[in-house]
């Protein structure tokens, strides 16, 4: 019992360490912060919504490269 608890303890670690992290600050031309601005990863059903500084975290992507597009009501 105890090696399959450290087997799945050591599965999250090692699956955790190789997960990455997308974050960055929204803003418009005059450097607001852009509040409940939606951010997507293109290709996946990851996403974020802006804080009330403007600041979005999207935690849990596999390594690589990815398209991120946001969407504000009132801006294209």
């Amino acid at each position: 019992m105890k090696s399959t608890l450290l087997s799945i303890f050591c599965f999250f670690l090692l699956a955790g360490a190789y997960a990455q992290t997308v974050k960055g600050k929204l803003t418009d031309n005059k450097s607001e912060a852009l509040i409940g601005a939606t951010v997507f990863v293109e290709g996946t059903k990851s996403g974020a919504q802006t804080d009330a500084n403007g600041d979005y975290v999207i935690q849990n992507l596999k390594p690589g490269k990815y398209r991120l597009r946001f969407q504000y009501i009132g801006m294209n």
